[in-house]
């Protein structure tokens, strides 16, 4: 939990909310603005290859954030359709082919964020540059991040609905996500080898569930919060010998 205005009542208030659980740290510089606050915690998720970022002022339907943990690459959550007074105090998203391009209170978009935010450890980079460039939001910081490309039409509407489904059932289970990967990597071994020997659509489905799987074990481990650089390693090593690409 960042603070930085009346930053003793609300750590107070926020300790007590979770005793033990909730670590407090101090945006020395929050009065530039909420960027500083980002800026803030990066060494406290050194070693992440993606931590979520919330405001503290939006409510969200349940299971929200589930759905945006389970995205597995840079996401944020939006509302696509808000009421007048929610647009007019929010910050505009455009997204263009299902991925945002830009925020900002100064877009002519439908669309605001809604304050939540799945971030790679690039962010920080950018938000620097961006504050010395004047800009301390955090519309600003990632605002500037590399444009992710958005996911091919087969990822986008049949491996990544099947995946996530698989992960919110698997994810109650609690399997460790390393085995997952090494599920992963058989269904692709056997495929190819049913490739090689003529055998087409049964290599074909199996190379498919590889793909599916691939995404399965990732997104179980955010699901966890068991995400980590060695589950990383492996999993992209793995990806590598099943000829998979990350």
């Amino acid at each position: 939990m960042v603070v930085g205005h009346d930053a003793g009542p609300v750590a107070t208030v926020g300790g007590r909310l979770r005793r033990g659980r909730v670590r407090v740290v101090y945006a020395d510089r929050w009065a530039d603005g909420n960027g500083a606050s980002l800026a803030a915690v990066q060494s406290e998720v050194q070693g992440e290859a993606l931590f979520l970022l919330v405001t503290a002022d939006h409510i969200f339907c349940e299971g929200a954030l589930v759905r945006l943990l389970a995205a597995g690459e840079p996401a944020v959550l939006i509302d696509p359709a808000p009421g007048r007074p929610s647009w007019e105090a929010g910050t505009r998203v455009r997204v263009v082919n299902g991925a945002v391009v830009a925020f900002g209170k100064h877009l002519d978009e439908p669309a605001i964020d809604c304050g939540a935010f799945l971030l790679p450890a690039q962010v920080f980079g950018r938000q620097h540059q961006a504050a010395t460039e004047g800009d301390h939001s955090l519309a600003g910081a990632v605002t500037a991040w590399p444009r992710h490309v958005p996911c091919g039409p087969v990822s986008r509407l049949l491996n990544r609905p099947l995946s996530t489904r698989l992960s919110m059932i698997l994810a109650r289970l609690r399997p460790a996500p390393d085995p997952v990967s090494l599920v992963a990597l058989a269904f692709g071994l056997a495929g190819a080898a049913l490739l090689a020997a003529g055998q087409g659509l049964a290599g074909g489905l199996l190379v498919h569930a590889s793909s599916v799987a691939d995404g399965v074990d990732g997104e179980v481990a955010r699901l966890q919060l068991r995400g980590g650089p060695g589950g990383a390693l492996l999993d992209g090593l793995l990806d590598r010998v099943g000829m998979r690409p990350s």
